[in-house]
């Protein structure tokens, strides 16, 4: 009878923790990267013995515990947000955190921000910050206080646009329109230069030849230069080199590209000429305006003059055993076993990243509800018959008065 009762309360305690660890899952089905677990039960056998300590076979049921519960790793549904530093995993790694005390954290919550040292960290838990990896392979803090501002970029290429042309059956009084083009100088600052064509007298056999004048406003800044093309139209010179000295700033090489640029003679309603000129490099200082992830978990950050940079790449964290680790809150894990934790880029054995989502909780709440009745039904079982077992205890203490 006692055996009865130690048995069903083997059952109640095991329905009630199992009841325990059901509503975490359903109260952390709204959490982001939340996974859910499950008790495992097992029964418990006692097994008799002879005078001598030797098992003679004769087990019998015990009840049942609850040694350990299980994780279960599963990917949860994916949630569009639109925001730039939300990322998701395709896949079974995590990312990684570290906190101020420097212990390492792995979560599949892909929320991050970045702090007002411009640090990016969680956002739910700005104390945690998120790594990237290191040139080495190693891992490091994701820090663009020093990335605020692109410097500027001197020119020093310029090139045609494609399909640019000039009309060799121009004369030297044909108005060839001229080219406008922005370079930069070493400072940073803009300036404006003018290119003219003009046909010239002079031309190596069968080809065409123009005089070449650049002006920053009303300032010759070259002059007397001439390009010559052969029958076919294409440029003797591949490129021009151009000095130019802006005012109040040090002087420049720029180097005119002229494999775009081509003279043919205008057919009937064509343009008698036309050309663009670009700067192919050299840019203005720019302040950062966007911050953004790629989908190899780099950070991606624009600037004010259209420039971009990605100065690092996340690090995501692969477990050859998840039976290492342990959940600590938060959507958060920690490893006991750091030697089955290896780290790499998203792609290849790692996965892939989602960019502007994130990922649900995996929890099945019509699994987790079918599991509470299972459970319910379990406690009412175990509660009968302790019940049970106690009126016939009960019945044994009366005839025994008697």
């Amino acid at each position: 009878m006692f055996d009865s009762i130690y048995i069903g309360m083997s059952a109640l305690n095991a329905s009630a923790e199992a009841l325990r660890s059901l509503s975490n899952n359903v109260s952390n089905s709204n959490t982001v990267g939340f996974k859910g677990s499950k008790l495992q039960f097992v029964d418990l056998f006692s097994q008799g013995s002879n005078q001598n300590g030797q098992a003679t076979g004769n087990a019998r049921g015990s009840g049942v515990a609850l040694p350990r519960s299980s994780v279960n790793y599963s990917a949860g549904d994916t949630v569009v947000t639109g925001n730039e530093l939300d990322l998701q995993i395709n896949g079974g790694s995590f990312f990684v955190l570290q906190d101020a005390q420097g212990h390492l954290y792995y979560t599949r919550d892909g929320q991050f921000a970045f702090d007002a040292d411009n640090i990016l960290v969680s956002r739910l838990d700005p104390g945690k910050r998120v790594l990237a990896l290191d040139p080495g392979g190693g891992l490091r803090s994701v820090d663009i206080s020093r990335a605020l501002l692109k410097p500027g970029l001197a020119t020093s290429k310029l090139s045609f646009q494609a399909n640019s042309f000039l009309d060799a059956s121009s004369t030297s009084s044909s108005v060839i329109p001229p080219a406008t083009v922005t370079v930069y100088d070493s400072a940073g600052g803009a300036h404006r230069l003018t290119l003219k064509f003009t046909k010239s007298a002079s031309a190596p056999g069968s080809g065409s030849a123009f005089d070449l004048e650049v002006k920053d406003g009303s300032t010759t800044v070259v002059g007397g230069l001439q390009v010559q093309f052969d029958a076919q139209g294409q440029a003797l010179l591949p490129e021009l080199q151009l000095h130019y000295a802006p005012p109040g700033s040090e002087p420049m090489q720029l180097t005119l590209a002229l494999d775009q640029l081509r003279a043919r003679s205008s057919g009937s309603g064509e343009p008698t000429s036309a050309f663009s000129v670009r700067a192919n490099d050299g840019f203005a200082p720019g302040e950062l305006v966007g911050k953004a992830f790629d989908a190899d978990g780099r950070v991606v950050l624009t600037y004010a003059n259209r420039e971009t940079s990605q100065p690092f790449q996340l690090a995501l964290a692969r477990f050859e055993h998840t039976a290492e680790l342990r959940q600590v809150g938060g959507s958060l894990f920690q490893s006991s076993g750091l030697h089955d934790v290896s780290y790499g880029a998203a792609g290849e054995s790692f996965g892939t990243l989602i960019t502007k989502s994130i990922e649900k909780s995996n929890v099945n709440l019509t699994q987790e509800f079918t599991d509470l009745i299972l459970y319910q039904r379990s406690f009412q079982g175990a509660s009968q018959v302790i019940s049970s077992a106690n009126e016939m205890l009960q019945k044994l203490y009366d005839m025994g008065r008697r």
